[in-house]
């Protein structure tokens, strides 16, 4: 099971760990996934 498959959802974004979810995405992707918008 992928990062994405587990926090690719809105569910994970309101635990606060969206930043998490998302530098281990960018990790992998080097992007965001469709769906989670970027920290600015």
């Amino acid at each position: 099971m992928t990062l994405r498959a587990a926090c690719g959802k809105p569910k994970c974004l309101g635990s606060g760990g969206s930043m998490v979810a998302k530098l281990e995405l960018k990790g992998i992707d080097g992007r965001a996934p469709p769906g989670v918008e970027p920290a600015a």
